[in-house]
């Protein structure tokens, strides 16, 4: 959309999000005795995309007789003993990955059952503690990167220990494991400068650019996962796009032009490498709608991360930078009646505090959705060719992730 004075501007590159983190894996054990069954099956509910084991026990444990939960007796006395544990094994479909968010769970000891508990997985070896666990039962984070793009199958172990009688029970009255699964990266192809080594990459597909790529002399890009080799560029041209589905990595150089898209779809997808300790590594180029005149504002929304004002709007006046905080407006003559040059009872779409538009330094750091209005320099307004007539445009260049 363009509008005369004043010129907005569209940013075209953007996140794309296809859901949030639901249960992919859980079971409210209900039935009597449960602990008959090892591991325990009934009842379980979990995403069409993998397959479980249901909840079971180590070998130095038995079960113990109680409804509606799963309970064992015979626990370590004195310290976590390996043998000791509940177990949960998810196992990815073919072509399938796993994003955890979070295990949560209800528990419950005897008078004389376990104190202590710990969680661990098959990831590290069962090595290391995750998150901070209670006997009664809570929410264990695992949305770190550990547990992201889970491809093989991985098992969950509780172990609890410290009762006073070895005849002290522990149970799980219910857990549910969630996240999302997803179309993994099933094959891997290399661009070579002039071909695909394994054929065009699909969206499950891993790409290695290990050569410059112009998307518009060789093409749109859709890939499980993109690889930028150090020393190589990605341009983005104009009308073309380049979709990921899940990360990028980017060790040589991303360019995107005025009116060309990179799409991430995967709401927990990553962008690393060396972009995030040099932010050149990517830069997004975007042009005004047509300018007559220096002095018309353009409004703005930063396409990357940690893009400063004096950078990201170089090209722009010092002293007519603006962010808008709308927390600031106030229109007296709707709420009070009492500015001269209105009709009482209806807005004139002034701000009468004068402070809903606040000037910000070259220091300031552009944040995801605000906006942001600035007029072109003076000097570089008229040294641009074709500024000022009717093919005047100024370009900006915005560096980040």
């Amino acid at each position: 959309m363009i509008r005369k004075q004043p010129l907005f501007v569209f940013i075209l590159l953007f996140v794309g999000y296809f859901g949030i983190g639901q249960s992919i894996f859980s079971n409210p054990i209900l039935g009597t005795n449960p602990n008959n069954f090892d591991p325990y099956t009934i009842g379980q509910i979990f995403d069409p995309n993998i397959t479980v084991s249901g909840i079971g026990r180590g070998p130095n444990i038995n079960g113990n007789n109680a409804n509606d939960r799963y309970n064992a007796r015979d626990w370590n006395l004195t310290a976590l003993d390996v043998n000791d544990y509940f177990y949960f094994t998810i196992t990815p479909n073919l072509g399938y990955e796993i994003d955890f968010d979070s295990f949560e769970y209800t528990g419950q000891s005897s008078n004389t059952g376990p104190v202590n508990i710990a969680i661990r997985s098959s990831l590290d070896g069962f090595t290391n503690d995750i998150g901070t666990p209670t006997i009664s039962g809570t929410l264990i984070d695992l949305s770190g990167v550990t547990y992201q793009n889970i491809s093989t199958s991985v098992t969950f172990r509780i172990y609890v220990w410290g009762g006073s009688n070895t005849n002290g029970t522990f149970s799980i009255n219910d857990f549910s494991f969630n996240g999302t699964t997803s179309i993994g990266c099933t094959s891997t192809t290399t661009w070579n400068g002039t071909n695909w080594n394994n054929g065009i990459p699909s969206i499950s597909t891993k790409a290695i650019l290990n050569g410059d790529y112009d998307t518009s002399l060789n093409g749109n890009i859709s890939a499980c996962s993109i690889t930028i080799n150090d020393g190589f560029t990605l341009n983005i041209a104009d009308n073309n796009y380049v979709e990921v589905n899940k990360n990028l990595t980017v060790n040589g150089n991303i360019v995107v032009q005025p009116q060309g898209t990179f799409v991430q779809n995967d709401d927990k997808g990553i962008i690393n490498g060396t972009v995030l300790s040099d932010k050149t590594k990517i830069v997004v180029s975007k042009k005004t709608t047509k300018a007559n005149k220096w002095y018309e504002y353009t409004y703005w929304s930063s396409p990357v991360k940690n893009e400063t004002i004096g950078e990201g709007l170089f090209e722009s006046t010092t002293n007519r930078r603006f962010k808008f905080n709308a927390q600031n407006y106030l229109d007296h003559c709707a709420e009070t009646n009492n500015d001269n040059n209105c009709v009482p009872g209806l807005q004139d779409g002034i701000d009468d505090d004068g402070n809903d538009w606040q000037w910000v330094n070259d220091a300031t750091v552009m944040q995801p959705g605000v906006g942001y209005a600035s007029t072109h320099d003076s000097t570089i307004f008229g040294s641009t060719p074709g500024c000022p007539g009717p093919t005047c445009s100024i370009e900006y260049t915005f560096e980040g992730p």
